[in-house]
């Protein structure tokens, strides 16, 4: 039993499904120079996104080893 708004695909409940193959792709939307700016492009956010990451890490440890230390300095 289908809903009326359900695609009809031509199979039975149950039955065996063909396997989909996909073959090699004739034509990409962008030339391979263009594929490979998309790369590097890529890198070179990946690299920022890292260096600001390991800065607001340094930052953060920074600021929990100052307030650390000024806590155990008024323990004394």
């Amino acid at each position: 039993m289908t809903h009326p708004e359900s695609p009809q695909t031509g199979y039975e409940p149950g039955a065996a499904v063909p396997v989909h193959g996909h073959g090699p792709l004739e034509q990409t939307y962008f030339p391979e120079a263009e594929w490979r700016s998309f790369r590097e492009a890529d890198l070179t956010a990946a690299k920022h996104i890292v260096g600001l990451m390991v800065g607001i890490f340094i930052t953060g440890l920074l600021l929990y080893t100052g307030v650390a230390l000024w806590v155990a300095s008024r323990a004394v």
